[in-house]
């Protein structure tokens, strides 16, 4: 089925993306935030020009940086890298992904069913898809008129996301980070939504989860349940116990949580809105 047949009807728009970072502050009314924008408008005491982290500019990448209006300085500079390679397993998870990707087919999976089927629940605006893949959920937000980041250990990957989305006409974000290094969100913050499909963070993943979100914000997470691996020996590591994320944080607020899966595939999924 053609990706444009999944878009739901009513949700194609587009808002310009708020701030991956908290430092600017707001945006003064009528100033639009796009790709082109350049630095904090204000000029007078206290005037900010922000500056990010090593690690989180390190996550994004220094274009993407300076395309969101954030001031990268040449030391950070230097030390830039786009995977967290401190990390000895690193290079076994991308070459693992890596070959699953090029071993596919030349077209994107159809979208997570739990992510089609709840897409109106997201908030308009702009959409964290972590552990995105070869973007088959990125390019149907972006289809629903989302602004959407994708991000995934898998260099090959992303750029079947990035081929895909250009056939498609379409504007997705990618950078390569590692998502099981510890520090590979730090200083992320203001996106509209968080979505992520099939791969369970690691537990210090929700201590920055509500960080990454502003008031409001959504988080949707659809990943295999303890069953997948009870049934088919899936690695238990990798799946959710019946009601583990219940309580994952007094900042995120349980909206929908339910148990569902296909034949060969059982999974859970959360709705949270941030507090």
């Amino acid at each position: 089925m053609p990706l444009r047949d999944h878009v739901p009807r009513g949700r194609r728009r587009r808002r310009t993306h708020r701030s991956l970072y908290d430092a600017c502050g707001p945006i003064p009314r009528g100033r639009r935030r796009g790709r082109a924008r350049g630095q904090c408008s204000s000029r007078g005491p206290g005037a900010c020009t922000p500056m990010v982290s090593d690690t989180a500019a390190r996550a994004v990448g220094v274009g993407a940086a300076r395309a969101l209006g954030v001031v990268v300085d040449a030391a950070t500079r230097g030390r830039l890298r786009t995977v967290d390679d401190k990390r000895p397993q690193m290079k076994k998870d991308r070459d693992k992904w890596n070959a699953k990707f090029g071993g596919r087919a030349d077209e994107p999976l159809d979208p997570n069913p739990f992510i089609v089927e709840h897409v109106d629940r997201l908030e308009e605006g702009s959409v964290l898809d972590l552990a995105c893949g070869d973007g088959r959920n990125a390019l149907f937000l972006a289809e629903s008129g989302f602004e959407v980041c994708g991000v995934d250990i898998s260099d090959v990957g992303l750029a079947r996301l990035r081929r895909f989305a250009a056939e498609r006409g379409l504007d997705v974000d990618t950078h390569q980070i590692d998502l099981d290094a510890p520090d590979a969100l730090s200083g992320l913050s203001g996106f509209d939504n968080v979505v992520i499909s099939h791969f369970k963070p690691p537990q210090t993943f929700w201590a920055q989860a509500p960080d990454l979100l502003r008031l409001g914000g959504v988080l949707l997470i659809d990943t295999f349940s303890i069953r997948q691996h009870e049934e088919f020996g899936f690695p238990e590591r990798f799946c959710l116990r019946p009601g583990e994320l219940r309580d994952v944080s007094d900042k995120l607020e349980v909206v929908l949580h339910e148990e569902h899966g296909a034949p060969e595939k059982y999974l859970e999924g959360y709705l949270f809105r941030r507090v």
